[in-house]
């Protein structure tokens, strides 16, 4: 089966969202057109799969499926994203307070990437944590506000199938047929007759 992107978003935002202790419409992911809302929030972003190594084709027999897909064929590949979150503090929910500025949110998010909940929720999710990096504090004044900016890049794994199922050759039947060239006689063809699935 291929990748289930829903269900993936949906374990990464329940990770953050169990440790941040956020409402559900304080996350956003990037680039999907909607509104930004009030601080704090956090604002998600997954770039594309990169392939890892080289896919693996395995093939499987299976004669109580119809005819002409009783071979399977399933492609394995490893492929590994960048996730991307932004968390985002103003002064009216401490910005000016290292205890719940945005760097300290980020960090405690970090650190609960090593809790063995946290890996076994995004292992149901098809995904393993390859590296989180450092978080980084992107802090700036906007519009005369303070916001307490920070960042951090976590890389994930996960392996992606894919089945294509074929038939086979059923039968192969050989058939004599006279031959007839110039020279000697009493000479024999072989016609080789192939049919499958």
């Amino acid at each position: 089966m291929s990748l289930g992107w829903a269900e993936v978003e949906c374990a990464i935002v329940e990770w953050a969202q169990g440790k941040l202790e956020f409402e559900e419409n304080q996350f956003i992911w990037r680039n999907q057109n909607l509104p930004q809302p009030d601080y704090p929030y956090v604002e998600l972003h997954r770039d594309s799969l990169i392939s890892i190594g080289v896919d693996e084709t395995r093939e499987t027999t299976d004669l109580s499926q119809p005819p002409g897909q009783e071979i399977a064929l399933t492609t394995f590949g490893v492929r590994e994203f960048t996730l991307t979150v932004n968390c985002y503090v103003d002064e009216a929910n401490g910005s000016n307070d290292p205890d719940c500025d945005a760097m300290a949110l980020m960090s405690m998010l970090q650190t609960s990437l090593a809790q063995i909940s946290v890996m076994e929720a995004f292992c149901l999710a098809g995904l393993s944590i390859v590296e989180e990096l450092a978080v980084v504090d992107l802090s700036q004044v906007v519009n005369g506000v303070f916001v307490s900016r920070a960042s951090m890049d976590v890389r994930f794994r996960t392996t992606l199938c894919l089945v294509e199922r074929t038939g086979y050759i059923n039968t192969v039947q050989v058939n004599s047929e006279p031959c007839n060239p110039s020279g000697p006689s009493n000479v024999t063809g072989v016609a080789l007759e192939v049919s499958g699935n």
